[in-house]
């Protein structure tokens, strides 16, 4: 008699290729007074097509490899936001302030089915769950920002007009709350989940220039964390992550 042990690993990849979708953003700016700005901003909901792969490679003896391939369709969310902003009548200093809501709980993918029997298959993106177990609540994204020009009133028509920016954000992402009912073995599908959204924050910083009233360039720098969030990513364990991220942005504009 003896005992034997068996090391495996087995490693899962998912692609999302060709998106094809369309939808629409409409928005307005009124104004107003002369140094006071009211603008909106509404996304279309919109479904989109993409070809998914799914592949299973597991390291071990013997080795064995799998690849599922199918044409999937996303439901995306609308979403519509409100902003407000004043320019000071030194005409150097912009505060803005907006608001964008989003329904995730219309965030939804969809499998078809093998065959005219095995109807499609309906879950949610963000926790792999069926749709009927993984509810989402809607996120609201505030952000607060300034912008202050170098401006120099002596000079009407300045060649170069620098400008800095800064801003502050409360950026927070879906999470789930799976619905208590039971399966046919009667198991509570509870999961421990809240619905309520991971609250991320975030601090943006901006430096621009206006080169001869024509090229405008910019560079903008964006710190983003959260804590104790991604409790939905780890799905069966009672895990969470402290997370940060760092984003750097440079853009060009002209102007003809």
């Amino acid at each position: 008699f003896g005992n034997s042990m068996r090391l495996t690993r087995t490693i899962q990849n998912e692609r999302y290729e060709n998106v094809k979708g369309i939808n629409y953003t409409l928005g307005f700016l009124w104004k107003p007074t002369e140094r006071f700005s009211i603008g909106g901003v509404y996304h279309t909901a919109f479904a989109a097509d993409v070809d998914y792969t799914q592949r299973f490679t597991v390291m071990g003896f013997p080795p064995a490899a799998a690849v599922i391939k199918q044409r999937r369709r996303i439901e995306f969310p609308n979403a519509y936001g409100l902003g407000l902003a004043y320019r000071f009548p030194n005409d150097k200093l912009t505060i803005a302030l907006d608001v964008t809501r989003r329904e995730w709980d219309k965030f939804v993918e969809i499998e078809k089915g093998p065959s005219p029997i095995f109807q499609e298959r309906r879950f949610s993106p963000i926790t792999g769950l069926p749709k009927w177990r993984s509810h989402h609540d809607p996120t609201y994204t505030v952000r607060l920002g300034a912008e202050y020009l170098f401006l120099n009133t002596q000079e009407p028509l300045p060649n170069y007009l620098p400008s800095l920016r800064l801003g502050a954000f409360y950026d927070p992402e879906p999470a789930s709350q799976a619905s208590h009912a039971q399966d046919l073995f009667g198991q509570v599908y509870q999961m421990g989940k809240t619905g309520k959204p991971d609250d991320y924050w975030g601090l943006t910083l901006g430096l621009g220039v206006l080169i001869k009233n024509r090229v405008n360039l910019d560079l903008a720098y964006i710190y983003r964390w959260g804590d104790d969030v991604r409790k939905d990513t780890f799905s069966m364990w009672d895990v969470d992550a402290d997370l940060t991220q760092h984003e750097l942005y440079l853009s060009t504009v002209i102007y003809f």
